[in-house]
């Protein structure tokens, strides 16, 4: 993150490296007769893991215009090879997600003694259809909040 008085701008990357899974337990003798465990070890660590996107990339960019007491932020998000779940027994080869790519906008005014803010949040400007993986093997992924936007008001006394 890198930032000064009248802007910020952030980018962070994760890349796995590892395949990550699921299996069942190997005793479902013991209750939940469905209870899994990791399958999936992380190579850098060698940390246990769930079904998790092979790329993740965030970016933002925002600035502020002081003399209008506005601050405007733009984020992006993207998801690069997930699966709509994890392996199982039950679903040995999960289907691919396609790629997951989230914009989203936040406008802020400020009155100059900032007691009131007016504030305009977008999410998934784009409109875009996006999923999340499942750990528990949803069909398609979770999907992801559509376009929504949302007007509101702050007061501080």
């Amino acid at each position: 993150m890198k930032h000064a008085l009248s802007w910020r701008a952030s980018l962070a990357l994760f890349r796995a490296r590892s395949d990550p899974a699921i299996g069942l337990a190997p005793d479902l003798s013991a209750p939940p007769a469905s209870l899994r465990t990791n399958a999936g070890r992380d190579e850098t660590n060698e940390a246990d893991l769930v079904a998790f996107p092979r790329l993740i990339l965030s970016a933002g960019l925002g600035y502020t215009l002081e003399r209008q007491n506005v601050s405007v932020y733009l984020n992006n998000r993207v998801h690069v090879g997930a699966d709509e779940g994890p392996v199982t027994a039950s679903l040995p080869h999960p289907d691919p997600l396609k790629d997951y790519w989230r914009t989203d906008l936040s406008i802020t005014w400020r009155d100059p003694r900032r007691r009131v803010e007016i504030y305009l949040d977008v999410l998934n400007l784009l409109g875009r259809d996006n999923a999340f993986f499942s750990i528990f093997s949803a069909e398609n992924g979770i999907p992801d909040v559509p376009f929504t936007a949302s007007l509101g008001l702050r007061w501080t006394y």
